[in-house]
């Protein structure tokens, strides 16, 4: 038989943010009651999991109004074989003893172990806060503006693939602007159309300047690159 367990530890940093670490492992054998020795689990499983959300404008003094929230997490998942993934009826921890050197036994560990690491690192909305919210906003004023930016990676080894990584980055730039310019009715004051019937008329209204002007630009670049593993004996050349 085998054991598994689960961890996790959730950390409030005052008004700084949180802090969220989590892990597992189940060795081989583990499985449900109701499950046959041949349907329980056949490799050691490990992973790791650290996220993380700061307001880091409260390294700021109060004043500078400073607004940029991080999210940051990285997490791993490893997976030990039991048998050897390409000669099934041997133990790995067989097949590894016959090696001499430790180096060799890292190269065939290496190359038999399943790893997938993921890494994020997110700024989202990061601007200014006006400080005096009685102040006339004025069109210029950096308040009106906030920024985002994130990036992510993926990495992913096993068997059949020496390496397989994807990146993502994405920015963006808005920018909100809310005024009250002044209403004007030019009809509302002409006698001849007080009547209810004109009313529609002497309602008509327009703004000299927009209420109103927004806009938002985003950029994305992504790149993944992979390569195939040479599992054979002859001289195959794989590109990537």
């Amino acid at each position: 038989g085998g054991w598994a367990a689960n961890a996790r530890i959730n950390a409030t940093l005052a008004d700084l943010g949180n802090l969220a670490v989590s892990g597992f492992i189940s060795t081989p054998g583990f499985g449900s009651i109701e499950q046959k020795v041949n349907q329980r689990a056949k490799e050691q499983l490990s992973s790791y999991d650290i996220a993380t959300n700061l307001q880091l404008g409260r390294f700021f003094p109060e004043s500078f109004g400073l607004r940029i929230p991080m999210h940051f997490s990285v997490s791993q998942s490893l997976s030990n074989p039991l048998y050897n993934p390409l000669n099934p009826d041997i133990l790995f921890r067989d097949d590894l003893a016959s090696y001499e050197t430790r180096a060799e036994r890292d190269s065939i560990r290496n190359l038999a172990q399943d790893v997938v690491q993921r890494k994020s690192l997110n700024f989202t909305n990061v601007g200014r806060t006006r400080v005096n919210p009685g102040a006339d906003a004025r069109f210029w004023d950096v308040e009106n503006f906030d920024f985002s930016y994130s990036y992510t990676e993926m990495y992913n080894r096993n068997i059949d693939i020496e390496y397989d990584q994807r990146k993502h980055w994405r920015g963006g730039l808005g920018y909100n602007y809310n005024a009250n310019p002044k209403n004007v009715m030019p009809l509302a004051n002409v006698p001849m159309l007080q009547n209810k019937a004109f009313a529609l008329l002497r309602d008509f209204n327009f703004f000299y300047m927009p209420s109103m002007v927004s806009f938002r630009t985003n950029v994305d670049r992504s790149y993944a690159e992979s390569l195939m593993r040479n599992k054979s004996s002859g001289l195959l050349l794989l590109e990537p």
